[in-house]
C-alpha cells in the first residue's frame, strides 16, 4: 500500500508541478514559447517521482517510462478541461514533454541503480525553481529571429478571370473543405470571406467563430492579391492558441498572397503563399509545427476552392448542355 502511495504521490507531484508552471505562463511570469517551459519543465516533471524513493518503481523500467507519460497526459487533459489550453496542445506541448520527461526519468533510474549513495533530494531538488528563474531571463532577453514561407498551388479547371472573382470574396466553402487530424485537434477550417471595397478590408470567417481582419496590401488584376492580418481588429473568439501568439509574439505574419497563372482559356494555376517571422529560441521545433499547420490550411483552402469552382462549372454545363 505504501509503495502505491509513493507512486501516486510522484504522479500527483508531476501533474501539479506542470500545472503550476503553466499558470505562471498564463499570468505572464514566463512564456510558453521558451526553453524553460517546453524543455526544462518536463525535465523536472520527469525527475519529481524519484523524490519519493520507491524502490519498486525504480527497479521497474516499465513504470519509469509510463509514469511520466501518464503525468503528461493528465496535465494536458486538465489544462484543456480548465480552458487554459486547446486540444492542439497535446501535439505542440505534448511532444517535447513526453520525450524529455521519459528520457530524464530513465536517466535518473540509471544513475540511482548504478550508485549506492546517490541522493536525488540533495543533488537536484533546488532545480524545481529553474523554470521560474530561467523563464524570467528568457522573457526579457532577445530571441532568435528567422523568416519562413509556406507555399502551395493547385490546378483548377476554370479560367483565371473566373477564379479571380472568388479571391476577394470567397464563397461559403463549408461543403467543400475537408477535416484533417489538425482540424480535429482544434485548428479551425476556413468558411468564407467578405470584402469592403471602401475600407479595403477583407474579413475571413472560420468554422469556430474566428474572424480575421485582413487589409488588402497588394493587387494586380487577375494576377496577384495580397493582404495582411490585423489581429488587434480580429475576433479571436476564445481561440487560446492565437491569443497566446498575439500576446507573446513568437510568430508574426508578414503577408498572405494569392497568385493566379492562366494555363489556357479554361485552366489556371492558383498559388497561395504565407510568409511569417518566428521569434523564438526553439526555431527548429516552432518551424516544424507552424509549417504543418499552415501547410494543412493552405491545401485545404485551395482544394475547397477547386472543388467549388469545378462543381459550379459542371452544374452550368448540365443546365446548358
Amino acid at each position: 500500500m505504501k509503495n502505491y502511495l509513493k507512486i501516486y504521490s510522484g504522479l500527483i507531484a508531476s501533474v501539479a508541478y506542470s500545472l503550476i508552471v503553466r499558470y505562471l505562463a498564463e499570468w505572464n511570469v514566463i512564456q510558453i514559447n521558451s526553453i524553460s517551459y517546453l524543455i526544462v519543465t518536463p525535465m523536472i516533471s520527469g525527475y519529481l517521482p524519484y523524490l519519493f524513493e520507491n524502490k519498486n518503481f525504480i527497479r521497474n523500467i516499465y513504470k519509469c517510462i509510463t509514469l511520466p507519460i501518464i503525468s503528461t497526459l493528465l496535465f494536458l487533459l486538465i489544462a484543456v478541461i480548465t480552458r487554459i489550453e486547446e486540444l492542439i496542445c497535446f501535439v505542440i506541448i505534448g511532444i517535447p514533454y513526453l520525450i524529455v520527461s521519459v528520457v530524464v526519468s530513465l536517466y535518473f533510474r540509471n544513475r540511482i541503480l548504478n550508485s549506492k549513495d546517490y541522493n536525488t533530494k540533495n543533488n537536484y531538488l533546488p532545480f524545481v525553481f529553474l523554470p521560474l528563474f530561467l523563464g524570467t531571463i528568457e522573457k526579457n532577453s532577445q530571441k532568435i529571429e528567422s523568416n519562413h514561407l509556406v507555399e502551395n498551388q493547385i490546378e483548377i479547371n476554370s479560367s483565371s478571370s473566373n477564379v479571380w472573382k472568388y479571391l476577394y470574396e470567397v464563397p461559403n466553402l463549408s461543403k467543400y473543405t475537408q477535416t484533417s487530424l489538425i482540424n480535429y485537434l482544434g485548428v479551425p477550417k476556413p468558411v468564407q470571406s467578405t470584402y469592403d471595397s471602401k475600407k479595403n478590408i477583407r474579413l475571413g470567417y472560420f468554422d469556430n467563430g474566428l474572424i480575421l481582419n485582413e487589409k488588402v496590401i497588394e493587387t494586380i488584376h487577375e494576377k496577384k492579391l495580397g493582404f495582411a492580418i490585423d489581429f488587434s481588429k480580429s475576433n479571436l473568439n476564445q481561440n487560446l492558441t492565437l491569443k497566446n501568439i498575439v500576446r507573446e509574439k513568437p510568430m508574426i505574419f508578414g503577408g498572405i498572397y494569392y497568385e493566379l497563372i492562366p494555363i489556357n482559356s479554361s485552366k489556371s494555376i492558383l498559388k497561395l503563399k504565407c510568409n511569417y517571422r518566428l521569434n523564438t529560441n526553439l526555431t527548429p521545433y516552432a518551424s516544424y509545427i507552424t509549417y504543418k499547420i499552415l501547410n494543412d490550411f493552405e491545401n485545404n483552402l485551395l482544394g475547397a476552392l477547386k472543388r467549388k469552382l469545378e462543381n459550379e462549372k459542371l452544374n452550368r454545363k448540365q443546365i446548358n448542355p
